[in-house]
C-alpha cells in the first residue's frame, strides 16, 4: 500500500468518482483503501496503537476510581445534590 498523499492521477479534474472501503480487523487494525476515477486501488494499514503496560495499568485503575467514586456519589447524594432533570 502507499503514503497518503504521494500518488496523484493525471489529468483529472472536476467532479471524479471516488470508492472508498473501510475494514476493522478482529485486532482492531483498519485497512483503508481509496480509489480514484477508474484507477487502481491503494491504501493504507493503520495498526492500532498500543500503550506500554504501566499506561493500561494507570488507565485502569483511573476507570476503576471513576466508576467506584461515581457508585458511591449515587449512593450517598443527597436530594440538595441531584439536580432534577429535564426530561419530560
Amino acid at each position: 500500500m502507499t503514503t497518503w498523499g504521494t500518488d496523484r492521477p493525471e489529468g483529472y479534474t472536476g467532479d471524479v468518482p471516488l470508492g472508498l472501503r473501510a475494514r476493522l480487523d478482529s485486532d482492531r487494525t483498519v485497512e483503508l483503501k481509496y480509489c480514484i476515477g477508474s484507477g487502481d486501488w491503494r491504501g493504507a494499514r493503520l495498526p492500532r496503537s498500543k500503550v506500554s503496560t504501566a499506561v493500561g495499568r494507570k488507565a485502569a485503575e483511573l476507570h476503576d476510581s471513576c466508576t467506584d467514586f461515581l457508585h458511591r456519589w449515587g449512593q450517598e447524594a443527597t436530594p440538595p445534590n441531584v439536580m432534577p432533570s429535564s426530561r419530560s
